[in-house]
């Protein structure tokens, strides 16, 4: 079978040729007339993250979508204005680094809010000349998996969950004990937000220590920010920082906390609380990177990992219209009450 009927067999995922742009590259080495087989989701975009080919098996994610040919955060974040690659994409990082990546990452509905969530290995593809050409991802919806995981833990008690999660010291006699480390092993690789759950006192914030300390960005700074019993004008003024003259007061310029974390991790704890301006604008942030000082007008990228936690309800109380969804409500969330989920951000 020659390779060009192989790739034209299996063009009938979206109707149309869509993989044209792999035949000047040495694809032999993949079968790719196999591909609609897997039980996986196989996804390839070119260097300008350009969708070349899906298979049956992602096609099926979204069967009221059409992916092939579309750029593909624009076709998984459901926008096609959006300019900028998601900050925890995989295969942009597989570009950057040549190397294999394995990252979660969430998708939108036509609503925009996140439905699911998948579960990346990237690898890149290279030619003939060993530069790389194109990046295949393996995809596996992970929305729906849920572990339980009990902790036995009364709020206050602490340290000897300190003492349990260090990843040197942690001891997995049970099967819950390893789904949790397990589940903490890949958020602590991975960029994209996380969400704590839990009651007060049962080891939110030091779960999220956790997840900075096993990161790449465990040598960058650690910022934690309470967002209970505080004015939207005094959050903003914290999260964002302020400009000299920006209000009575202002006598000097601040760095907010968000700027603080410059490549490292920001953890908003008891983020439920945060006023819905606020929510808007941390949105922004978490799409973009960007913000502005109050009282200016220069536009500030910052690099950093965003953790939020909460004791509340938050599904709850987007139906009572007092939290947002999209990314405020992360791609990972970590129950530490009674389980460990993958679903919503």
């Amino acid at each position: 079978m020659s390779t060009k009927k192989s790739i034209t067999s299996l063009t009938g995922s979206n109707g149309e040729r869509i993989v044209e742009d792999l035949l000047p590259f040495s694809v032999q080495d993949f079968a790719l007339s196999a591909l609609d087989a897997l039980p996986f989701g196989i996804n390839i975009v070119n260097r300008d993250m350009r969708i070349i080919y899906v298979n049956q098996h992602q096609q099926s994610f979204f069967p009221d979508r059409q992916l092939g040919r579309r750029i593909c955060f624009q076709a998984y974040m459901n926008d096609d204005q959006r300019e900028e690659v998601c900050p925890w994409c995989a295969s942009k990082i597989a570009f950057q680094t040549g190397k294999l990546v394995r990252r979660v990452a969430p998708s939108r509905n036509q609503e925009g809010i996140v439905f699911k969530h998948f579960e990346v290995v990237a690898i890149p593809l290279r030619d003939k000349s060993g530069e790389i050409f194109a990046v295949m991802e393996l995809v596996e919806d992970i929305a729906g998996r849920t572990f339980n995981v009990p902790l036995a833990l009364e709020p206050g008690k602490t340290r000897n969950l300190s003492q349990m999660f260090a990843f040197d010291r942690l001891i997995c006699a049970s099967k819950a004990m390893k789904d949790l480390r397990r589940r903490l092993e890949l958020f602590s690789d991975n960029d994209a937000p996380v969400l704590i759950q839990g009651e007060t006192g049962t080891g939110k914030n030091l779960i999220a220590e956790i997840l900075h300390e096993n990161s790449s960005r465990k040598s960058k700074p650690f910022i934690d920010l309470n967002c209970a019993n505080m004015t939207e004008t005094l959050m903003e003024s914290e999260l964002f920082g302020h400009e000299k003259g920006a209000f009575t007061g202002a006598n000097s310029i601040k760095k907010g906390m968000v700027e603080m974390a410059e490549g490292g991790t920001l953890l908003l704890d008891e983020i439920g609380d945060a006023p819905m301006n606020i929510q808007a604008k941390l949105l922004r942030f978490l799409e973009s990177g960007r913000f502005e000082r109050v009282g200016g007008t220069r536009t500030i990228q910052v690099d950093a990992r965003i953790i939020a936690a909460t004791n509340q309800d938050l599904e709850r109380r987007i139906t009572e219209g007092k939290f947002r969804g999209g990314p405020l409500l992360p791609a990972e969330c970590v129950d530490d009450h009674s389980s460990i989920t993958s679903g919503t951000p």
